[in-house]
């Protein structure tokens, strides 16, 4: 037996979390007040369910994003950290607390909701809830220190070194395809400014549809949480910023992985020639950071996939792949489905790591 409720209280929230993902992030109680309470676009929209002692056990939740569509701002959300207690599988409460959420949050201008779901949940968003599935992201990989992956499994450097010395073939399939000119000045910040909201402006208006950047949310995104560290690189050709890109480094079942975040490039020579420079830098970062290997998620057909494959990147085979990484779309209001028809079209999207989940 259960009920839904439109009370969210973080402190349960966190608890239920930690039944299914122990202690990480997403149980964290500050890591959520951050997520769901001071998002610039507006704070998480969510139903939970309750068992007959008030006991949470499940929830549904969509957190507000604006998303540019043909140089005007809607209020789209994303569907984010649904969870249901294993004793109260397949009672349909999934559906149920979505559908009453999509119904609040149409009420506070929610036009539509992308999901990003797992294998496990792709079923109950496409077919149950109806969602339209856009397409998939694109892992692009490129190794960088095989030396750490090997001394971590054996404990020996010279085997270590005998045997990454022995994998360089295959570091030669990923090898650099452009020669990189130090014409682009390349800084690190600690904060998004005016000189990157002029370039987000610029940017934005070469895009049919594409999540907000603007500084605003960025710092939010970040440089505002405490349990994620990113490190963020400006591009500048004469004062102007021409490219950005936001990086992190993480641990993933034992190995270090270096992730571009979200990477972004004027549709100009110089911000091509901004491209090569900013990952050149990331690469000489992982390095330094031992990481086995540097990834990016995003669609394959854009200037910033065609620069990652100039610089080694190679797209990850579907069978190494730990899941595949879907989009699907829901419009909710019936008055936008012919003036936002263009949403249900894949190569419409500017679509990154940094849109897909809270990473």
């Amino acid at each position: 037996m259960w009920y839904a409720s439109s009370e969210l209280d973080i402190s349960e929230m966190a608890k239920l979390a930690e039944t299914h993902y122990g202690k990480a992030e997403i149980s964290n109680e500050e890591y959520l007040q951050w997520e769901y309470s001071k998002n610039p676009h507006g704070n998480v929209i969510g139903n939970v369910a309750r068992n007959s002692a008030g006991e949470l056990v499940a929830q549904y939740l969509i957190m507000p994003k604006d998303v540019w569509y043909n140089g005007r701002v809607y209020k789209g959300s994303h569907s984010l950290n649904t969870l249901t207690h294993p004793d109260y599988n397949g009672q349909g409460i999934f559906t149920s607390l979505a559908r009453k959420t999509y119904q609040d949050g149409i009420k506070q201008g929610v036009i539509f909701t992308y999901a990003t779901p797992n294998p496990n949940s792709y079923y109950g968003f496409s077919k149950k809830l109806e969602f339209v599935s856009l397409g998939n992201l694109d892992f692009f990989i490129k190794p960088v220190k095989l030396f750490s992956f090997f001394h971590s499994k054996f404990r020996s450097r010279t085997l270590a070194e005998t045997l990454a010395t022995l994998c360089s073939p295959v570091k030669f399939l990923f090898r650099q395809r452009i020669r990189v000119n130090n014409t682009i000045e390349v800084r690190e910040i600690s904060s998004f400014d005016f000189d990157y909201e002029t370039f987000w402006n610029r940017y934005k208006n070469n895009h049919v549809i594409i999540g907000d950047r603007s500084s605003k949310l960025m710092n939010w995104r970040y440089f505002q949480s405490k349990q994620r560290e990113y490190r963020v690189f400006m591009a500048y050709q004469d004062k102007l910023v021409v490219g950005c890109v936001v990086i992190r480094i993480t641990t993933i079942k034992g190995l270090r992985v270096g992730l571009v975040i979200d990477l972004m490039i004027d549709r100009t020579k110089e911000g091509q020639e901004a491209s090569y420079q900013l990952l050149k830098i990331v690469e000489k970062i992982f390095e330094q950071e031992e990481v086995l290997l540097a990834g990016c998620l995003l669609k394959k057909n854009t200037n910033e996939a065609i620069a990652l494959k100039m610089m080694g990147y190679r797209k990850c085979p579907r069978y190494f792949l730990p899941q595949p990484f879907p989009v699907l779309v829901k419009i909710h209001a019936e008055q936008f489905q012919n003036n936002l028809k263009e949403l249900y079209n894949w190569d419409n999207w500017f679509f990154t790591l940094g849109d897909y989940d809270i990473c």
